[in-house]
C-alpha cells in the first residue's frame, strides 16, 4: 500500500476523505455492521487500517484509469497501418456450397452411385446441401467431419469427390459454387482496429510502467538481513513476475 501511496502522490492523485468514507459505509452497509466489526476482530485490523486499504484501492483504480486514457488515442495514420499490415484480421472468409450424399454403406457402393446417376441434377436431387465457410482457428469438430470439410476446401469446383468416412459410414460430395475470401473495408472494421491497437497499446504502456514503478519503488525500500525479499532494494536475485495492482486483471 506504501508503494501505492507513493505512486499517488509522485502523480499527483488525491482521493478525498469523503470518498473514502463512502466506500467504507457502502462495505459495512453490503457486509451488516455485525458482521463487519467481526472480520475485524478476527483479522486484528482496526477502521483506519480498513480506511487505509480502501484509499490505496481508489488510488490504484486512478491510476489504472490514467493509464488506460494514455492508451486510448491512437492516429489515423496508425489505424491505416494496422490494417494493411494485420489485413488477415480482417477478411470475409471463403465460403463453398457443397452437395453431399451422405451415408452409403462402403466406399464401393459410393463410386457405383456416382457413376449410375452421374453429377448433375440426379446428383444434385439426391444430396444435402451445405454452405461452409472456412474457420480460421482450430475447431472442435470429430476428425472425420474435418477430413471432409477440408476436402470440400481443397476440392475443384464440379469434381465429384472420391468417398470418404463419415459418421460411421461413406460420402461423396461436389463442390458447386466458391465465394472466395475478400477484405472487409476500412471502414466497416475501423472500430475493431481501433479496438485492438487501444489494447496493445495498453498493455505496453501498463507492462513499461509496472517495471519502472517496481523499480522506483523497491530502490526506496531498504529491509533487513533475512528479510529481503523481490520488492527490496537489496534484493539480487532474478525477476519475478508479482501481482500488480494497475492490470485491471
Amino acid at each position: 500500500m506504501a508503494w501505492i501511496s507513493g505512486e499517488a502522490a509522485r502523480e499527483h492523485i488525491v482521493v478525498p476523505a469523503r470518498v473514502v468514507n463512502r466506500e467504507l459505509a457502502e462495505r459495512q452497509e453490503a457486509n451488516g455492521k455485525a458482521e463487519f466489526q467481526g472480520e475485524l476482530r478476527a483479522s486484528g485490523e482496526t477502521v483506519a487500517d480498513v480506511k487505509r486499504e480502501i484509499r490505496a484501492e481508489l488510488e490504484a483504480t486512478a491510476i489504472r484509469e490514467r493509464l488506460t486514457s494514455q492508451g486510448s488515442h491512437v492516429t489515423r495514420a496508425e489505424i491505416v497501418s494496422f490494417y494493411r499490415l494485420h489485413g488477415d484480421l480482417f477478411v470475409v472468409p471463403e465460403e463453398r456450397d457443397a452437395e453431399l450424399i451422405e451415408d452409403l454403406p462402403s466406399s464401393s457402393a459410393a463410386t457405383a452411385l456416382v457413376g449410375r446417376i452421374g453429377t448433375g441434377s440426379r446428383f444434385a436431387k439426391r444430396a444435402l446441401k451445405e454452405a461452409l465457410v472456412r474457420s480460421r482457428g482450430g475447431t472442435s469438430n470429430p476428425q472425420d467431419i474435418q477430413s471432409v470439410t477440408n476436402a470440400i476446401f481443397a476440392a475443384r469446383p464440379g469434381v465429384v469427390s472420391k468417398p470418404m468416412r463419415l459418421n460411421h459410414a461413406w460420402t461423396v460430395f461436389l463442390v458447386r459454387k466458391v465465394k472466395p475470401a475478400k477484405p472487409k473495408p476500412l471502414t466497416e472494421v475501423r472500430g475493431e482496429v481501433v479496438q485492438r491497437l487501444t489494447a496493445i497499446r495498453l498493455r505496453e504502456i501498463t507492462m513499461r510502467f509496472e517495471k519502472e514503478y517496481e523499480n522506483r519503488w523497491a530502490a526506496r525500500t531498504s529491509c533487513s538481513a533475512g528479510y529481503v525479499v523481490r520488492k527490496c532494494a537489496q534484493y539480487a536475485g532474478k525477476p519475478v513476475a508479482g501481482e500488480s495492482p494497475f492490470s485491471g486483471e
